[in-house]
């Protein structure tokens, strides 16, 4: 006898409306799921992108001429110490989560200090206190600045400034500075327990060689284990707002503006890559692990369809962690349990089994592929071209 395929989908209106809302719920931040990245806006999961940053043990940000490292003390304190690359002393920033307040102390400068009363927690990780250490620092090279330049710090943009230097800020101003700061970014490297994220930017071709129809990768992070094993590889492409990833036996595929409702609401940066990579390893990790009974509880119109090992895999992860439907839409519900919903709820977007769709292009091996038509070029490319795929989003 036969065995019976997963029939591809073919959803009625009702159904599309049932799927919609669902996706409408959890989608804006499922790849997103780190919320409020050191570069950008906070997208409304508050803890999300703290909670993970709180298991990095150590986060050091290579700029240039220059680097940061941050790590935690007593708990509740982030230190984060500036160093010039022959190893000289430039500054520190240290922040207090529990008395919400910011300390910045530089040589020949009188220390500043900071209310952070009103500034999101999922704001103050790591690698943003290492980009606030390293603005400061360049805003007291550009100003003509006394001892009390940093006597009176106000919020600008997305981070701390000297008062004398934001009141003469304009507003085009006050954007390109923490622009400038990221722009200045080489590395980051992301130290977990058991693993290591690094993320450095990728080769660009030289002025007058790049061709409009290839896409060039900006960064990269590799995750590895302690013992040098590379777990798992995530790229990014700027232009065309692509994150494209491979992590063996786990998940690979990608993500754009097409495929994310909406698109990306923010601009990835390195330190954001560092924990979105950790936490596809996390996740995918976890649910591979357990096994329960089959099904689309609620949606059994999808049990014959290409998205049922989705449901299991959601199932699975449920009855590991004693979840129940509440946790759909109780807000606060258990940190596991939203996992458990994020997870199923990309793997439904991405067409089954959690993948993102695939890559589907030619090449490999960090040298030039090409892409097939609706795909991207694997993880391991550093450029894609257009291939029958049509002209790339500028």
């Amino acid at each position: 006898m036969k065995k019976n395929r997963p029939r591809k989908l073919s959803l009625s209106k009702e159904m599309l409306s049932s799927l919609d809302a669902l996706l409408s719920v959890y989608f804006a931040v499922i790849l997103i799921l780190l919320a409020a990245p050191a570069g950008a806006q906070d997208l409304g999961n508050r803890g999300t992108y703290a909670t993970l940053d709180a298991e990095a043990i150590r986060v050091k940000t290579v700029f240039s001429g220059a680097y940061a490292v941050a790590e935690v003390f007593n708990e509740d304190e982030i230190h984060t110490q500036l160093y010039s690359d022959r190893e000289d002393f430039l500054g520190e920033v240290i922040l207090s989560k529990n008395k919400m307040s910011l300390r910045a102390n530089f040589p020949k400068v009188a220390a500043g200090a900071v209310d952070l009363k009103g500034i999101p927690h999922s704001k103050l990780t790591k690698d943003w206190a290492n980009l606030q250490v390293y603005s400061l620092w360049l805003d007291l090279q550009s100003t003509a600045s006394s001892e009390s330049a940093l006597k009176t710090l106000v919020w600008q943009g997305q981070g701390f400034r000297p008062m004398e230097v934001a009141t003469k800020a304009g507003v085009q101003d006050v954007q390109a500075h923490w622009g400038r700061t990221l722009a200045r970014v080489r590395s980051v490297t992301t130290e977990f327990d058991f693993f290591t994220a690094v993320a450095k930017r990728d080769p660009l071709p030289k002025a007058g060689s790049r061709d409009a129809d290839t896409a060039y990768s900006t960064f990269s992070t590799e995750l590895r284990s302690h013992n040098g094993e590379r777990l798992g590889l995530l790229r990014w492409f700027d232009r065309e707002s692509v994150l494209v990833w491979d992590f063996p036996g786990l998940t690979q595929g990608f993500v754009d503006n097409e495929r994310l409702p909406g698109g990306f609401s923010f601009r990835p940066d390195m330190g954001w890559s560092n924990l979105q990579s950790y936490a596809f390893w996390k996740f995918h990790s976890e649910l591979t692990i357990f096994k329960n009974e089959p099904g689309c509880d609620g949606l059994h119109w999808l049990d014959d369809s290409i998205l049922r090992p989705c449901c299991d895999d959601h199932d699975l992860c449920y009855e590991k962690y004693g979840c129940t439907a509440s946790s759909w839409w109780v807000i606060g519900s258990s940190w596991s349990c939203i996992k458990c919903n994020l997870t199923v709820v990309f793997c439904f977007v991405t067409g089954g089994g959690g993948s993102g769709g695939g890559g589907g292009g030619t090449g490999g091996g960090g040298g030039a592929c090409t892409r097939a038509p609706g795909a991207w070029c694997p993880a391991e490319c550093f450029s894609c071209s257009g291939g029958g795929g049509g002209p790339m989003a500028i």
